[in-house]
């Protein structure tokens, strides 16, 4: 037991001790004097018995808080909680995390396939194809197409389509020469030209042989779009303006 306790018990049992004292004295006096100070005795008895009631009520909460009440400890502080009052209760420690605002901040990093490299743009990309083409009408001439390949020059904004035409039939083309369209999917056709020999006229190209030939058109395609190919070759004097297949290609 602590001092503080210890003074606090010795001061209950003092104010029984008084109070018993005070109510023996009072006994006493009231036998000696029951004559003319009845009336001044009633009075003091009164006073008497009020200070003895708040003493001794001042005892019982003494001893209960000591020895009937648990301690609270707050904040490593003793402290009594009285009968009929809240005992304090400590505020809740609340720890603050303090997070990166750009955590939240949720980040996508875009990884490329191919490492960039100086003047890239530059650099024709080459899509291979090596597609027949099939013939629909006026095909007694026997001329075989295949599409080979497309370069797509970004400096020049143009692309370059390559094709090998086959004369399977067993009569020359004194002038071989093609028309090709390009058509995107908005409807805007392109037209196949100079530089290269596919639209060009006045070309031979004899039974059995085969020929490169190429044509340019003002066109750079955009990945993922489909692109309508229509080519009608001329094999003169055998047939002219025959019908092909249409395409679709699409660039990744």
């Amino acid at each position: 037991m602590r001092i503080t306790d210890l003074i606090a018990t010795l001061a209950g049992v003092i104010s029984i001790v008084s109070a018993a004292a005070g109510v023996t004295q009072f006994l006493v006096n009231n036998s000696r004097n029951k004559g003319l100070q009845q009336r001044k005795s009633l009075i003091m008895h009164c006073v008497f018995t009020a200070m003895l009631t708040v003493a001794f009520v001042m005892s019982g909460v003494a001893v209960y808080a000591l020895f009937l009440h648990p301690q609270v400890t707050v904040n490593n502080r003793a402290s009594i909680a009285l009968p009929g009052l809240p005992g304090h209760t400590p505020s809740p420690v609340v720890t603050v995390i303090q997070e990166n605002k750009f955590a939240e901040t949720s980040m996508v990093t875009v990884t490329p396939t191919t490492s960039p490299t100086a003047g890239s743009d530059d650099i024709p990309k080459t899509y291979s194809f090596n597609r027949s083409l099939t013939c629909l009408t006026s095909c007694q001439s026997q001329l075989a197409l295949t599409l080979i390949k497309v370069v797509v020059d970004l400096a020049q904004q143009n692309t370059t389509w390559y094709f090998t035409v086959a004369n399977n039939g067993a009569t020359a083309c004194s002038s071989m020469y093609a028309s090709m369209i390009i058509q995107d999917g908005a409807g805007q056709k392109l037209s196949g030209g100079p530089p290269g020999t596919l639209t060009q006229h006045g070309l031979s190209l004899d039974a059995g042989q085969t020929q490169e030939r190429d044509t340019t058109v003002s066109l750079v395609p955009k990945s993922g779009t489909s692109y309508l190919l229509k080519v009608s070759p001329s094999c003169e004097p055998v047939a002219k303006n025959a019908t092909y297949l249409v395409e679709t290609l699409t660039f990744n």
